[in-house]
């Protein structure tokens, strides 16, 4: 399905692997990390959404305080996944999102980030598994 060209409309795509690791860098290397650090990646409470995220007592974490998420304005919901048997689960803990960049023919890459981490962390799933996905503009 996500590279059918039928899930984003016309002068957008599907973020790519690529994509993703360009937003990652550029988030870091600009002060988004929680601990204003530049030199690694603690930066998924920067992505969050400051709603509907479970607590966290770990500080740093997107579920603690979420009055501090969302400095990115990427506003990331932990709208959970759908298994390849047809289940759905996670919401309110974590969050994923696809890329259109495939690891082989039975699996893609995607992002993820949950309620009780600090980082934006880079995975191969099947790709019978349902996430979300993040349309990038494309460039005229």
């Amino acid at each position: 399905t996500i590279n059918s060209q039928k899930l984003a409309p016309e002068g957008w795509r599907i973020a790519t692997n690529e994509d993703w690791k360009q937003l990652e860098n550029y988030l870091i290397a600009n002060n988004y990390n929680y601990d204003g650090t530049t030199n690694t990646n603690k930066i998924a409470k920067a992505l969050a959404t400051k709603t509907d995220w479970n607590n966290s007592e770990n500080p740093g974490t997107i579920g603690n305080n979420l009055t501090g998420n969302n400095t990115s304005s990427f506003n990331a919901l932990p709208g959970g996944y759908r298994s390849y048997s047809g289940k759905y689960a996670s919401r309110n803990n974590e969050g994923f999102w696809w890329s259109s960049s495939e690891s082989d023919y039975v699996n893609a890459y995607y992002r993820g980030i949950t309620y009780k981490d600090r980082a934006l962390n880079t995975r191969e799933g099947n790709k019978n598994f349902g996430f979300s996905v993040r349309l990038v503009k494309n460039n005229q």
